[in-house]
């Protein structure tokens, strides 16, 4: 599966009521566009969560982060490659700040689960100096998944996604989410710990943070399209 992820920061001077909403017409107004839409199997809209103080490194300067999953590459790049592209990102603008943003092209993993639960935690991971690209990716899908055993209750979903093109900086994403905020602060704590730990996970999470915490909601799901 191929995801493209952004995490933005909202315009300034309006509530995050507001910035959600207009993130929301800001989707609707991509939905028109069958070029853009059409290859799109799931859509999900991230909002970063009001009070993220019971979260520790969280980076709350951000609005929220945003997913379009692909069945392969080729309609990924179709559906970026749309004539209709330029004014979906001129309404973007309107929404989002265009700064400190981070957008990826992704191979993505479930690791446990299909789907997110609707409290999520996002980390971006950055490749260690002198590191191999391939072997960054391998040595940072085993840590986290051996991180799992951490958990006293398991996330419903845990996944990685790789950038497919190389990248100084924040070039891979691992999320794991919880139903409620109680488990998923009880998750992270445990495991926070965990990555002070293992030397690797420190030093791929800590070389360039960000961490994200969000209410999850998916907005769009081909697989279920009309199956109430």
């Amino acid at each position: 599966m191929i995801k493209v992820i952004y995490i933005e920061q909202p315009r300034p001077g309006k509530t995050r009521e507001f910035w959600a909403r207009r993130w929301r017409v800001h989707a609707g107004f991509a939905m028109l566009f069958a070029e853009f839409w059409d290859p799109i199997q799931l859509y999900i809209q991230n909002d970063c969560i009001a009070d993220a103080s019971a979260f520790a490194g969280v980076d709350t300067s951000f609005g929220g982060v945003g997913e379009l999953f692909y069945t392969d590459i080729d309609s990924c790049k179709a559906s970026l490659a749309t004539p209709n592209m330029p004014a979906i990102l001129d309404d973007g603008s309107q929404v989002f700040a265009r700064q400190r943003a981070v957008h990826l092209i992704t191979k993505v993993k479930n690791l446990i689960g299909s789907r997110p639960a609707g409290v999520r935690v996002f980390a971006y991971a950055t490749r260690p100096a002198n590191m191999a690209r391939d072997e960054f990716q391998l040595s940072l899908e085993d840590s986290f998944r051996a991180s799992s055993s951490v958990f006293v209750e398991s996330p419903v979903n845990m996944t990685i996604a790789h950038s497919i093109e190389d990248r100084d900086t924040h070039e891979s994403v691992i999320d794991f989410s919880f139903h409620t905020v109680e488990a998923a602060t009880a998750g992270h704590a445990a495991w926070t710990e965990y990555v002070e730990q293992d030397d690797f996970l420190k030093v791929a999470l800590l070389r360039d943070p960000l961490k994200v915490v969000t209410h999850s909601h998916i907005l769009y799901d081909k697989d279920n399209f009309g199956t109430g």
